[in-house]
């Protein structure tokens, strides 16, 4: 079906921007890797066709296929790779999300069992939502791209969320949402591209080392050294896959005094060197 005034909707200053879109799609050839074009912003993905495997951080790798609905967090850094030709849908989370005009989200922490341990994890779609994302996705290709549009499709969404599954599941699934300790964690995972070490990322936070550490190992469950090496170890290999930047630039931009320098360090956290991990594309 082909879209009517279609000059009409893209002059529109209501027209969606990359700055205010609700939802887009993504179609990835197998093999493709991608980064995350909003980091700053919690998404849900849905993946329409294919076969996806999404690392998301210190959360848990997994393979998603086929009416899986993903939440990735904010702020969380995190590739997703196609195991064949897939199409993803993305919905970009607003800071006040409602399942309905009664119930916000943080309401589902009085539905989340205290010793609830977030495992990162997908709920299967039903034949309500499936046929969501279809129409959504056959409107967005034909250029329906109206501002409130998108933000009717994501109410939308979010009532058959709230019509489909049971509180407690939905609590399971929103759990990196809900968390008391959220501030603490938005403020590492905004900031920690801006330190040099955990001594400045303790004075950027107002605390005592000690403090720090130990709000830190409560949040994420390890040291801050290790977090902040295994992010600087993602953000490096992500650079050699991802980009074409060359290695002495790679080296510069991590502050590696030369290319050998990154070498080594690639042959200590991944037994390979640059350029194996560029020719492997992993």
């Amino acid at each position: 079906m082909s879209l009517l005034y279609k000059n009409e909707h893209l002059s529109c200053y209501n027209y969606t921007t990359l700055d205010n879109v609700c939802f887009n799609t993504i179609h990835l050839e197998e093999g493709l890797e991608v980064g995350r074009n909003h980091p700053d912003k919690s998404v849900l993905l849905y993946i329409l066709y294919g076969d996806v495997h999404i690392v998301c951080e210190d959360l848990k790798k997994a393979d998603f296929q086929e009416g899986d609905l993903v939440l990735v967090p904010k702020n969380f850094f995190g590739t997703m790779k196609a195991k064949s030709n897939s199409c993803v849908v993305i919905c970009i989370c607003s800071k006040e999300m409602k399942l309905c005009n009664t119930f916000s989200i943080q309401k589902l922490q009085n539905y989340l069992p205290s010793d609830f341990i977030y495992d990162f994890m997908s709920i299967r779609a039903d034949r309500r939502i499936k046929n969501f994302f279809i129409n959504l996705n056959n409107a967005l290709s034909e250029g329906l791209g109206c501002l409130h549009y998108h933000q009717i499709k994501r109410d939308e969404l979010f009532l058959y969320l709230r019509a489909s599954y049971t509180k407690e599941m939905l609590a399971k699934f929103f759990a990196p949402l809900l968390s008391h300790d959220m501030d603490f964690k938005d403020f590492v995972l905004s900031q920690y591209k801006k330190i040099k070490d955990v001594k400045d990322f303790a004075h950027k936070a107002n605390m005592s080392l000690s403090t720090f550490n130990r709000r830190f190992r409560e949040s994420f469950n390890e040291p801050a050294s290790r977090w902040l090496a295994a992010r600087k170890a993602e953000e490096i290999r992500a650079d050699i896959v991802m980009t074409t930047l060359t290695f002495s630039e790679i080296a510069h931009k991590h502050g590696f005094s030369s290319p050998s320098y990154l070498a080594a360090f690639c042959k200590q956290h991944y037994g390979m060197s640059p350029n194996e991990l560029r020719e492997k594309g992993i």
